[in-house]
């Protein structure tokens, strides 16, 4: 912790090809893309569609990608509030007779959104 803090303390704003750097300790907060707007849905009916999916879920925010693989799908959306909001209010949606299962993926494959064509693998994105 005091190597730290002397690392910041001489670190900080001290100049490097011209710039000042700024060093500081990390708060473990997010940045960037590692935003958690990836869902896993459960439960999904073998006669659901994707545009279903997109509907429901559009209706707390901007859906970027949907895909349903067998009885589960994965969805994106564009923003992680508005995701935690759907995974809030859907967990339990009733459709074509079941009860989707809604949450935050946990699944490390393709954490952003990506998959611009149907024809593309949805672990790798190659066709």
């Amino acid at each position: 912790v005091d190597d730290g803090k002397r690392a910041i303390e001489s670190l900080n704003s001290y100049v490097l090809n011209g710039k000042p750097m700024v060093v500081e300790a990390s708060t473990g907060a997010r940045k960037g893309n590692n935003k958690k707007t990836k869902i896993f849905i459960g439960n999904v009916h073998k006669d659901t569609q994707v545009d279903e999916l997109k509907s429901i879920f559009s209706v707390y925010g901007n859906v970027v990608e949907a895909d349903i693989l067998s009885n589960y799908a994965f969805l994106h959306m564009s923003d992680e509030v508005e995701a935690l909001q759907a995974v809030r209010n859907l967990d339990g949606y009733e459709l074509h007779g079941l009860r989707l299962r809604v949450q935050e993926s946990t699944s490390r494959v393709r954490q952003t959104a990506g998959m611009s064509h149907p024809d593309m693998c949805y672990r790798c994105g190659s066709s």
